[in-house]
């Protein structure tokens, strides 16, 4: 095989991988400040 016919190959691959994480941006809905979740979880592993 070429090494060409590799690298389009190989870039194929690497364009269908990946999140698109603003697809999800908003989705969770939280109860609870972000800050304070993450003090409160903190505070459990002391």
């Amino acid at each position: 095989m070429p090494k060409e016919e590799v690298s389009n190959a190989l870039r194929k691959l690497r364009s269908k991988r990946g999140l698109k994480a603003m697809k999800y941006c908003g989705i969770i809905k939280w109860n609870e400040d972000g800050l304070k979740f993450q003090k409160r979880l903190r505070s459990e592993w002391d």
